[in-house]
């Protein structure tokens, strides 16, 4: 034990206890095994100490022993961290208020040595005087049994618990000395080997196993790690079973080793991976079908990561890119596909990230191209999917594009004959409306009723196929990029009024009520006075036509920043849902709308939306079935150039 090393005068005689049995106290201080020693406050230095004191501290005598401070005989803090001095004082503390206080402690020999103890302090008072009696008793020998029979029953529950490990673990695991005689293996293991426990193979080799074609082959492996002294990892080989058959293992050998370092052994393990090795050989199967399949499509299949990165490229993608599947796989899309937009040759819409991101089919805008690696503008047509793991995830996205290069120069070839044959049919329409009007001034002095009829019915003929000629034209001209836009200041009230007049006998014919709303009196743009007839004439029209009797239509136009805002809405028959996304293809009909007017072109809103889609307009709409239709466009009127072509 220790205390405070506070120097004081040298106590040097020991006093007894005195007391009624003062001799066989005596006799039972000089003859205990135990050590006996005194200690009296304030200071609790040794006031004596009996013959096993003096042999269990190593003193020369009993001057020697109590010469010493207690802290001297004690290391500077016991086995739990806490400091001796401290602790000393409080298990002195509680002998003095409990009487007695019974604990373990080290002590240190005079000579340095640190040993286990047992210490019973009891309280003692005689005449007044308060003192400590304290037996010591030296347990080392004890505690060195206990930590033998510790550590024996910590190596058996280590020896249940690593067997109890690896014959959980889905794979075979075994252990052979230098001599390549197995020490032990797991279950597994051994059931391979033919054998029902792992003791049937402790001390036998590989011959003894069942696996003898292999065994020369287990053996050079084993040594050239016991050589080399460094592991073998995850190698795969065949290997025939007992009962004849082949499964395929991953194998990994380790030097095993004893508390020295020293290499004792052999430590490996075997993964049957015989079903991943028939999937994976399945998947290589399928994945050659596949690449079959793709390369022997005419369309270009690209497919690419939730990153963009491109992990497949077909024989069409790679000749219609320039680009080999090798260069391309492992980039992004971006560093090998560049689309731009065939008007002015800007950057296009990136419809892929936006597949991935919004997890939704895209589809390229038309009139677009591909640079390829040579630098060749290819026109194109293409969609792109998102693609999804079990789980639902976006996980990548698949594009598929095809080169439209014939179909192009096809619908050109069309574009052209439509173009030569309508101004072949002008002339003799022009002649033919302007002899009926003649026939119309002089109709009702010279013709009969009936007669009437007839040159009123070739009249009205001659102006449809006049609105065909010019619809037809118009369209011509915007895919040959041959339309002339020349911009002006131009009154909209106006235009707007000159195509309700050429509408007004539908509109009397059907007591049809026009709105219109316009931000400012007059409102004028610098804007092409043709393409705002184009727009007027083909909203206005279609809302009257498809308008019930007594129906209403609001014509509403506004400034909105560098946009002219137009939107013309009515209470009309509507589109059907299932036919909202073929609106303003070319020559489409929705079906109700045929049954009212089956004379229509279908060549409006079409002729609308490309002349929009030129100047950087756009056109869309709200309608529903039998409530009418909304439509607006968004015009802007400070992009213009004199006498462009689009």
């Amino acid at each position: 034990m220790t205390d405070n090393p506070k120097k004081e005068k040298q106590n040097n005689h020991s006093e007894e206890p005195i007391g009624k049995n003062e001799g066989i106290y005596r006799s039972l201080f000089v003859a205990s095994r135990d050590a006996i020693m005194t200690l009296e406050p304030p200071s609790w230095r040794f006031t004596s100490g009996n013959p096993a004191t003096i042999e269990m501290f190593k003193a020369k005598d009993e001057r020697e022993f109590l010469s010493y401070p207690p802290w001297q005989l004690s290391p500077e803090f016991q086995p739990d961290g806490q400091s001796s001095a401290k602790k000393a004082q409080e298990m002195i503390n509680v002998a003095m208020q409990k009487g007695t206080n019974f604990f373990e402690w080290v002590h240190k020999k005079i000579t340095g040595e640190l040993f286990s103890a047992e210490v019973l302090l009891s309280k003692v008072t005689y005449n007044e005087k308060v003192f400590l009696h304290a037996v010591i008793r030296d347990i080392t020998e004890r505690k060195k049994a206990e930590k033998i029979n510790e550590d024996r029953l910590r190596l058996q529950a280590s020896n249940t618990m690593f067997q109890q490990v690896i014959e959980a673990i889905p794979v075979r695991i075994f252990w052979k000395d230098n001599n390549l005689l197995y020490l032990g293996c797991n279950t597994l293991f051994a059931r391979d080997a033919g054998k029902k426990t792992p003791d049937e193979l402790i001390g036998k080799s590989d011959y003894e196993m069942g696996w003898k074609h292999e065994a020369d082959m287990y053996r050079k492996d084993d040594q050239m790690v016991l050589l080399s002294k460094k592991p073998k990892i995850n190698y795969e080989e065949p290997q025939t079973t007992p009962q004849g058959g082949i499964i395929w293992l991953r194998t990994s050998k380790t030097p095993l080793l004893n508390q020295e370092g020293k290499i004792i052994g052999v430590l490996g393990t075997y993964e049957d991976i015989t079903e991943h090795k028939n999937m994976e050989e399945k998947i290589i199967d399928d994945k050659t079908k596949d690449e079959a399949i793709l390369d022997s499509i005419g369309d270009a299949v690209i497919a690419c990561d939730k990153n963009g990165i491109i992990m497949l490229f077909n024989n069409m993608a790679e000749k219609i890119s320039g680009y080999s599947s090798l260069e391309a796989i492992g980039k992004h899309y971006r560093e090998i596909l560049k689309f731009i937009k065939e008007t002015d040759e800007t950057i296009s819409e990136d419809f892929i990230a936006e597949a991935i991101q919004q997890n939704k089919i895209t589809k390229i805008e038309n009139h677009t191209l591909l640079i390829n690696r040579n630098d060749e503008k290819i026109p194109i047509m293409n969609s792109a999917a998102p693609f999804k793991n079990s789980a639902g995830d976006i996980i990548g996205c698949v594009v598929v594009f095809h080169d439209i290069t014939r179909e192009r120069q096809i619908d050109k070839a069309k574009t052209e004959f439509v173009l030569l044959a309508s101004h072949q049919l002008r002339t003799p329409l022009s002649a033919i409306n302007w002899n009926t009007e003649l026939l119309l001034l002089h109709a009702r002095t010279v013709f009969s009723e009936k007669q009437l009829q007839y040159v009123e019915e070739i009249s009205r003929a001659t102006k449809r196929m006049v609105d065909l000629v010019n619809s037809l034209l118009d369209v011509s001209r915007l895919d040959l990029g041959t339309f002339v836009v020349q911009e002006k200041d131009v009154n909209i009230q106006e235009v707007v009024q000159t195509c309700l007049k050429e509408l007004k006998q539908e509109i009397e014919k059907k007591n049809i009520f026009i709105q219109e709303r316009y931000a400012s009196d007059p409102l004028i743009a610098f804007v092409d006075q043709k393409i705002l007839y184009i727009i007027f004439q083909n909203l206005l029209s279609n809302s009257v036509k498809y308008s019930f009797e007594e129906g209403n239509v609001i014509l509403t136009v506004k400034k909105e920043k560098e946009n002219i805002l137009i939107s013309v809405a009515d209470n009309g028959i509507g589109i059907p849902s299932n036919e909202k996304e073929s609106i303003g293809t070319k020559l489409y009909r929705a079906k109700n709308v045929q049954r009212i007017d089956p004379n229509g072109t279908g060549l409006g809103l079409y002729t609308v939306k490309e002349v929009l889609r030129y100047i950087g307009g756009s056109l869309w709409f709200e309608s529903q079935e039998n409530k009418g239709s909304i439509f607006y466009v968004k015009l802007p009127y400070k992009d213009f150039k004199e006498g462009r072509h689009i």
